[in-house]
């Protein structure tokens, strides 16, 4: 028997206003993610991504519709029990590193931790934790340095090693590379590319760029609020066949 996803959504709308300034950012929107697999979400701007990503991820509410993190509906849950989900199972990174200007890398990555409260039981398992991500990141050297003290390459390291302390099941990653050139950004995507196929992390990624999207899996292309076009990414030629997807959206 196969294993099925661990994250689904069924017909998700979302709106915006109402009457004449009614604006539908996606529409009828249905897709499924296997366990481990990495999928890049493209399309123009305006296209959904954003939208569909925070939806998946619980910091939006869909106007119609149903997700599924593990088989669990989390559409129509309180806010409690939509926190106590995405502190469970999902891992945000965004474009903006959003790091605490006043705490060390260190400090940083245990936010999350910090606040699932956790008793002091588990300190030990933590410390090993943190050891186990800094050497996956690179970062060994750098775990005391406050974020005006690492690059921004570094930032978005310690940014992902902060999605991934609290052993997500899922990450959700928006525009991860955005901020940086071209080699930070190949060495992010190379980490998490790395975290699916190792870690087991199911990965979900907005992103303007095929030289990113070829890091994934398949690529999902939205326009207009809905899903048009799905590339598996096997073989050569994967960069050419995403521009040319892209150029017959007119992104």
């Amino acid at each position: 028997m196969g294993v099925g996803p661990i994250l689904r959504a069924e017909d998700l709308t979302k709106t915006y206003g109402t009457g004449p300034v009614r604006v539908t950012a996606l529409c009828e929107t249905t897709l499924a993610v296997a366990p481990r697999e990495f999928v890049a979400i493209m399309g123009p701007s305006g296209s959904g991504k954003s939208t569909l990503l925070h939806l998946l991820g619980g910091l939006d509410t869909a106007t119609t519709g149903r997700i599924f993190i593990r088989d669990i509906e989390i559409t129509g849950l309180s806010d409690k029990e939509l926190t106590l989900v995405r502190r469970r199972d999902v891992g945000f990174i965004f474009q903006s590193f959003n790091l605490l200007p006043t705490l060390s890398a260190e400090e940083n990555v245990m936010i999350p931790i910090a606040i699932g409260s956790r008793s002091g039981a588990h300190k030990e398992k933590d410390a090993k934790r943190l050891d186990h991500l800094f050497a996956l990141v690179n970062m060994e050297e750098r775990r005391h340095h406050r974020p005006d003290q690492l690059s921004g390459g570094e930032q978005q390291r310690v940014a992902i090693a902060r999605a991934l302390v609290t052993e997500p099941a899922i990450i959700l990653a928006d525009e991860p590379t955005g901020n940086l050139d071209r080699r930070h950004g190949r060495d992010v995507l190379s980490l998490l590319q790395r975290s699916a196929a190792d870690m087991g992390q199911t990965i979900l990624m907005v992103t303007h760029d095929p030289a990113a999207a070829v890091f994934a899996d398949r690529v999902i292309f939205l326009s207009d609020g809905a899903i048009v076009r799905e590339l598996p990414l096997e073989g050569d030629g994967n960069v050419e066949a995403i521009i040319a997807s892209l150029a017959e959206l007119g992104d």
